[in-house]
C-alpha cells in the first residue's frame, strides 16, 4: 500500500511539473483576424441616410491594446451614390471567466474615413460606428474559448491573466 501511495504521489508531482503542459494560450493577430472574419459583414443604417456595410476586419496587436481595421462601404438609399473607406477601432482585451469570452474594454472608434461623404453625415456615421464597436466587441465576446481549450492530458486549467505582448494575445493559465 505504501508503494502505491508513493507511486501515486510521484505521478501527481510529475503532472504538476510536466513541461509538456501549457502555461499559456497564445493567439496571433492572424488567428484573431480569422476568428473575427466569421462575424462579418455587418450591415447598419445611419439614420436612413446611408446604408453601411462593415467587412474584412484586420487585427493588429500592440501592448496593451488591440486594434481592428474594418473596410466600410456606404450607399445612399435615395441615389446611386456609393462611398468606401476604413474604420479603425481599438480597446484593451479582457477575459471574462463567466462566459469564457474575450471582450474589448474601453473600445473606441479611433478613426473613420469615407470618401465623398457630406460633412453633415459625419456625426451620424460616428454614431453608427460607435454602436458597431459596442455591439461587436464590448457587449458580446469577439472570441469564446471552449471548455476543452482549458484541458490537456486530463489536467484542467484556470485562466489567470490576459495580456498583449510580442504581437500576440497571451492568456496565462494556472493548473
Amino acid at each position: 500500500m505504501r508503494i502505491f501511495a508513493l507511486v501515486l504521489a510521484l505521478l501527481l508531482a510529475a503532472c504538476a511539473s510536466n513541461p509538456f503542459l501549457p502555461k499559456e494560450l497564445t493567439m496571433s493577430a492572424v488567428e484573431l483576424t480569422t476568428r473575427l472574419e466569421k462575424r462579418f459583414p455587418v450591415e447598419r443604417s445611419a439614420g436612413g441616410l446611408v446604408d453601411l456595410t462593415f467587412s474584412k476586419p484586420v487585427v493588429t496587436l500592440a501592448a496593451p491594446r488591440m486594434s481592428v481595421r474594418i473596410e466600410v462601404k456606404g450607399r445612399l438609399p435615395l441615389s446611386d451614390a456609393t462611398t468606401e473607406g476604413l474604420l479603425t477601432l481599438s480597446g484593451i482585451p479582457h477575459y471574462e471567466p463567466a462566459t469564457r469570452g474575450l471582450f474589448l474594454k474601453d473600445a473606441k472608434v479611433d478613426r473613420i474615413e469615407l470618401a465623398r461623404v457630406p460633412e453633415a453625415l459625419n456625426a451620424a456615421l460616428a454614431r453608427v460606428a460607435s454602436q458597431l464597436v459596442k455591439s461587436q466587441f464590448e457587449e458580446r465576446p469577439f472570441h469564446t474559448f471552449r471548455e476543452e481549450d482549458f484541458r490537456k492530458f486530463g489536467v484542467g486549467y484556470e485562466p489567470l491573466a490576459l495580456a498583449v505582448r510580442d504581437g500576440a494575445m497571451v492568456l496565462t493559465l494556472k493548473r
